[in-house]
């Protein structure tokens, strides 16, 4: 059985919570710390970090047999369209950004139209020690150095999704 959830993520307060039972199984989804760019300076010579970590946790809470959690996690393309190219809106003007798996050279952070998002299967034993399991991806969010944009407040709503 598969099971979705879905949650809304500004690039500045990541919020992801919730769970999602299935069969003989229970999921949570947790999350520490938020995507925050806090002040970017393009003039700075450096590209501009932030990041957040999502963890998937599954139990398997019956006495029967082995179960198998594929899971995916997938984020939105933002206002651009594009999750290769997302820009962060502003008053009048947009900063271009993007989310990474796992690191900055882990690849784009996309969805089933990118192609590029974490996905994998946990195998959950009855009882015991194997009974639960974890995965943790951390975003990570950069904006590249050199963009001189006016000043003021630039955000983007994404929309994490995580399927198991």
């Amino acid at each position: 059985m598969s099971r979705a959830l879905a949650a809304p993520m500004l690039l500045w307060a990541l919020l992801v919570g919730a769970t999602a039972p299935a069969a003989a199984q229970s999921c949570m989804v947790s999350t520490a710390g938020s995507i925050n760019f806090m002040t970017y300076n393009p003039a700075s010579g450096a590209p501009t970090l932030a990041s957040a970590a999502v963890t998937l946790t599954c139990t398997n809470s019956g006495s029967g047999s082995l179960q198998r959690v594929a899971w995916n996690m997938l984020v939105s393309d933002g206002s651009s369209g594009d999750c290769k190219a997302r820009a962060m809106p502003g008053a009048s003007e947009s900063l271009n950004y993007n989310i990474y798996q796992n690191s900055i050279a882990g690849g784009v952070w996309g969805n089933l139209a990118c192609g590029t998002f974490p996905a994998g299967q946990m195998t959950l034993t009855p009882g015991g020690g194997g009974n639960t399991r974890s995965v943790t991806n951390t975003l990570y969010g950069l904006i590249p150095a050199g963009q001189f944009v006016g000043a003021g407040a630039y955000t983007e709503n994404l929309l994490l999704t995580i399927s198991f």
